[in-house]
């Protein structure tokens, strides 16, 4: 999934788990499946079915889950000017309108990163905090992507601070639960603004990477994702590489944006790519969780 400054995304988190079983001298296959955001937020499809007596869990953003199990973390990112979208960056209007309905119809979970990205003011095509608390009360994990999207490696430690606490005091206002994870935006960071958001509790931090999350081995501080939308083509065919080419014990985080984007095509995701993208983690029984929960 890639970034863009002045950008940003909901992310969703995919936690999958699929058990094979033998009744009757037929192969049956299980799985729970949760899709994170779209920074919804961050997801790689759910790999192929589970060998005869195995076990594979697939995540979004990062399940619980065992040596043995398969991971994948899925995430959609959308854009706000002020606030936020689904992902976490610029809080898209679509977000509200079209990814959490259709989230909620296929039973998946999902993480909006949010920010009040330049042009916040248009509701044509970002979110108001209204509607950002709705996604809360709807039972989505409301995630920071700071104040204004800046690259963070440009900020020091002050301009950073300011930039993270004045998404946490948006949230309080509305009644939004504390951020506890964080997308970085552009996908740039710095080792003074990572470790400040250790310092403020924050769990887990969505990086780019095009690459899965390896539990026990990935930092949870750069969390590696995979960018979704049209432009590059990463759509359903990408999500499913990236699902099938995670490898025990990993995890896929997939970013999307707008869907659509009416801001910023160049990151945009058709609804009808979204519904594809949905029916393909819901056949595979996946369970699709909020990055919060990827432990």
């Amino acid at each position: 999934w890639r970034e863009f400054e002045g950008v940003g995304g909901a992310v969703g988190v995919v936690a999958g788990r699929a058990a094979a079983q033998q009744h009757d001298g037929t192969n049956a296959t299980g799985q729970q499946v949760a899709l994170n955001a779209i920074d919804m937020t961050q997801a790689l499809g759910v790999g192929k079915a589970a060998h005869h007596n195995g076990e594979r869990l697939i995540a979004a953003t990062l399940a619980t889950a065992q040596l043995a199990h398969r991971l994948f973390v899925g995430g959609i990112a959308g854009q706000v000017e002020s606030a936020q979208t689904l992902d976490g960056d610029d809080a898209a209007a679509s977000h509200r309108t079209v990814v959490a309905p259709l989230l909620k119809k296929y039973g998946l979970g999902g993480t909006f990163f949010v920010c009040e990205f330049r042009g916040f003011e248009n509701k044509e095509h970002y979110m108001s905090w209204e509607q950002i608390r709705e996604l809360s009360e709807m039972g989505f994990e409301i995630g920071n992507h700071t104040r204004s999207h800046p690259a963070m490696s440009k900020l020091d430690r002050e301009q950073i601070e300011e930039q993270i606490r004045y998404i946490e005091d948006k949230c309080a206002q509305y009644g939004i639960p504390h951020p506890t994870t964080f997308a970085y935006p552009g996908y740039d960071t710095s080792a003074e603004g990572i470790a400040l958001l250790r310092e403020r509790g924050y769990r887990y931090a969505r990086h780019g990477g095009d690459r899965p999350y390896l539990r026990d081995i990935s930092d949870p501080m750069m969390v590696p994702s995979y960018s979704i939308n049209h432009k590059t083509g990463h759509t359903l065919a990408y999500v499913r590489q990236a699902v099938e080419a995670c490898p025990e014990g990993g995890a896929v985080v997939l970013c999307l944006h707008g869907v659509p984007d009416l801001a910023h095509d160049f990151v945009s995701t058709s609804p009808k790519e979204f519904r594809k993208i949905l029916k393909y983690l819901k056949k595979q029984h996946c369970r699709v969780i909020p990055l919060r929960d990827l432990q």
